[in-house]
């Protein structure tokens, strides 16, 4: 479960920063739903139990990617200081959840 907390947090700065623009947010929705289904396929092998997938579930939910409760000023705030790694996403060059997992996997 670190490696999925860890991009978890990762793209929750990309969804907070990029749904700043409201014509972004169902890119990062529609992009987080496609991770998500790419680490249930690399979980499948590793036939994880009830409980962790249990875990999983609650963990990748995208309502944990945005805290609608943060104000504007934090927002931009958070986006500025970390402008070169949501510049991270608009290249392609994010953590995919799927890799992620399977790189844990490995090392475990």
């Amino acid at each position: 479960m670190r490696a999925v907390d860890a991009v978890v947090a990762e793209h929750r700065l990309y969804a907070t920063c990029l749904s700043l623009t409201p014509q972004m947010l169902p890119l990062v929705q529609e992009n987080w739903k496609r991770e998500v289904s790419e680490a249930v396929d690399a979980l499948k092998p590793l036939k994880p139990s009830p409980g962790f997938m249990a875990k999983f579930v609650a963990a990748v939910d995208f309502s944990n990617l945005l805290d609608r409760g943060m104000s504007l000023s934090a927002a931009i705030d958070l986006c500025q200081r970390n402008e070169k790694v949501v510049n991270k996403f608009h290249e392609f060059g994010y953590t995919r959840l799927g890799t992620a997992i399977r790189k844990a996997a490995k090392g475990s």
